[in-house]
């Protein structure tokens, strides 16, 4: 006697097999994933405990300081610059509005108010900038003036290079403020690939002064 097949459920059968499939794909995918980010962590974890730089606070030299201020006044006439550049930006936009509002509305209520809220909102861009901008890099100058400190950091040379193109000789470091540093050809010689050195730095703004 031959078995008839219900059509629904051939069809649902049919349909329920790619289902399964897409959620067996998607399971191997997270698995997959999963290990590989286990093995990315693990070695990230590696390589941070066999980095053991000491770090300890200085006060800066006369030299240092002195660059520290010059690099101050210097950042201060970029910022200043940009600032006033901004500036014309804030006052510009609007005006430009209003006028264009005014001329094809013919309404001089209309202008006043494209006016205001253009302002309000280029004003309130202008302080959002300008205080970033200057949280980001003056800011930190200015307190590197007023406490006067460095950061004095010994870490491992990992690599030595000659760069033939420039004629200059570099070590790279195992420390994750400075990559790398430009040496002298005698240092170059003298010092060898697991040799410690150490690298000074300014505590806020970093900006890098040497090596010893």
């Amino acid at each position: 006697m031959s078995k008839t097949l219900d059509p629904k459920s051939s069809a649902s059968t049919n349909f329920a097999t790619p289902a399964a499939n897409l959620k067996e794909c998607k399971c191997i995918y997270f698995i997959r994933y999963t290990i590989q980010l286990s093995f990315f962590l693990v070695l990230l974890f590696r390589t941070v405990s066999e980095v053991h730089n000491t770090i300890h606070i200085e006060p800066m030299d006369e030299d240092e300081l002195e660059f520290i201020q010059h690099r101050y006044e210097k950042e201060s006439k970029t910022y200043m610059f940009g600032m006033n550049i901004l500036m014309i930006f804030v006052v510009g936009v609007p005006l430009l509005l209003a006028l264009i509002f005014f001329f094809s509305f013919q309404s001089t209520r209309i202008m006043f108010v494209i006016f205001f809220y253009a302002l309000c909102s280029t004003v309130s861009l202008f302080a959002i900038v300008s205080f970033m901008s200057y949280r980001r890099s003056l800011a930190k100058i200015k307190k590197d003036l007023k406490e006067k400190t460095k950061f004095v950091e010994s870490s491992l040379i990992t690599e030595k290079k000659y760069m033939p193109l420039n004629n200059t000789w570099h070590f790279y470091l195992s420390s994750v403020f400075k990559y790398s540093i430009e040496v002298s050809e005698e240092d170059f010689h003298h010092f060898e690939v697991n040799d410690e050195v150490n690298i000074e730095y300014s505590r806020y703004s970093k900006e890098y002064f040497g090596y010893f």
